[in-house]
């Protein structure tokens, strides 16, 4: 972490080596290094240059570290919990940034907050970041359950004007791997798959018949497969509105060889979890979206959650609004100066609907609203839908989805109570950063409501 915090490294590409080599593979299993290293460039702008100020050993598993930017007068202070075991891999981080130095290596940067205080401050940020144009969307905190902040603001449809509300439904992009990972978890714990299986097993027709040879489902889901990403190359218009199953997604990577050997390195692949997919529906005999509805959305009690046409969506979902340059923030490298964060747009925005595929998959693209995203943590954590050990490991669920015109996040920390969902209609990074100063807030608070 200090590497990455004070080193020469300083945009996603750079830091996405020193991430793969100190995460937890179950930390990257559950959101890879490609997009915490864009998360982790983000703070890098914000703090600008940095120096380390002291580090404590909280206990065997967790430490804290504290960082300054003279410069721009900012603390950073960054929580850590570690694999056991020497050493440790990071299983999850926490970070807040403010101006105020801490009281002490123990309490969190800023002044202590009370649950008004926090959920006040968040509203009133939330209205100056929609002021400028930098917010369209929806967002909840949550405590045990229980909303202490439920807003929206922005527009779900620019054109016919209408806005965004509480129950709107949202592209939460990656997300959607939350769902394939907890069916893979679950058709595991009934025995009729093994993580360590080949996909020939369950696929014996996949068209690249050596791959399916060599590549587990568990290398698939910690995206160290190697079959690479589906937005390459052969993803055009034409071939985008033709997407309408899993199977039409094939013809996005197959017939290539693999990035690397399998098992041998980790690279986010949006094709690894489209195959994942595949597997579901054959052995569950269904389509995915069906699966995900009997077996996730309906037990959790998600009604607004699925999969909708990008050339039909109902009046209560989302149209996605992008610009050019949104990559640039996305990787760090054209960010807004703090602590405003306000500066004139790129280019105006226009809606994504020839950007993506007809219709979402196993991969991404599904919708869903804050509320439903809420009822999906609580389900977790309460070992409703044979989730995969590691949410309980980590001790909450930290997900993320960004693509063209969505931006979604889902964290949630089980011992503290506490969770943050920002869902956005706009590029990227925008839900995220939202979030993190979220999470600064929330973790200030220093009593829960009804406590």
């Amino acid at each position: 972490m200090v590497a990455i915090l004070t080193g020469p490294a300083d945009d996603a590409a750079a830091i996405e080596p020193l991430v793969a080599a100190n995460w937890a593979a179950s930390a990257l299993a559950q959101r890879p290094a490609s997009e915490r290293a864009k998360a982790l460039a983000g703070v890098r702008v914000d703090l600008g240059a940095a120096q380390l100020v002291r580090i404590v050993r909280q206990n065997a598993d967790e430490l804290q570290m504290i960082f300054r930017s003279q410069a721009k007068g900012l603390w950073l202070t960054v929580g850590m919990k570690l694999e056991p075991g020497s050493p440790g891999g990071i299983v999850s981080a926490s970070m807040q940034l403010d101006s105020n130095p801490p009281a002490d290596a123990g309490a969190a940067a800023g002044p202590r907050l009370s649950p008004a205080q926090a959920i006040a401050q968040a509203a009133a940020r939330i209205d100056e970041l929609a002021a400028q144009d930098a917010f369209s969307g929806v967002v909840l905190i949550a405590h045990d359950g229980r909303v202490e902040l439920e807003k929206a603001a922005g527009m779900a449809d620019r054109e016919r004007g209408v806005p965004n509300g509480a129950s709107t439904r949202f592209n939460i992009g990656s997300i959607t791997k939350a769902f394939t990972r907890v069916l893979i978890s679950a058709l595991a714990a009934e025995g009729k798959l093994a993580l360590d299986d080949t996909l020939i097993r369950h696929l014996p027709d996949y068209p690249d018949r050596s791959i399916a040879e060599q590549v587990t489902l568990r290398q698939l889901i910690e995206h160290r497969a190697g079959l690479g990403d589906i937005f390459n190359e052969r993803f055009t218009p034409e071939v985008s509105s033709g997407l309408r199953t899993l199977s039409d997604h094939l013809t996005l990577f197959t017939g290539k060889p693999l990035e690397f050997e399998p098992g041998t390195a980790q690279r986010y692949s949006n094709a690894g979890y489209v195959v994942l997919g595949l597997v579901v529906e054959r052995i569950t005999g269904m389509s995915f979206a069906d699966a995900a509805r009997e077996r996730i959305f309906a037990p959790a009690g998600m009604a607004a959650s699925g999969w909708l046409r990008r050339d039909a969506l109902p009046g209560d979902a989302a149209v996605g609004y992008t610009r050019e340059g949104w990559q640039e923030e996305a990787q760090g490298r054209r960010l807004p100066d703090p602590p405003t964060r306000s500066r004139a747009p790129l280019a105006p925005r226009h809606a994504n609907s020839l950007d993506l595929p007809a219709i979402g998959s196993s991969a991404g693209g599904s919708y869903s609203s804050a509320r439903d995203l809420l009822a999906f943590d609580r389900a977790l954590a309460a070992k409703r839908l044979g989730a995969p050990e590691s949410y309980a490991q980590q001790g909450g669920l930290g997900a993320a989805g960004g693509t063209v015109g969505a931006n979604a996040t889902l964290e949630s920390d089980w011992g503290s109570g506490w969770t943050v969902i920002v869902l956005e209609n706009i590029d990227p990074p925008a839900a995220e950063r939202l979030t993190r100063e979220l999470r600064e807030l929330v973790a200030r608070i220093e009593t829960v409501p009804g406590g």
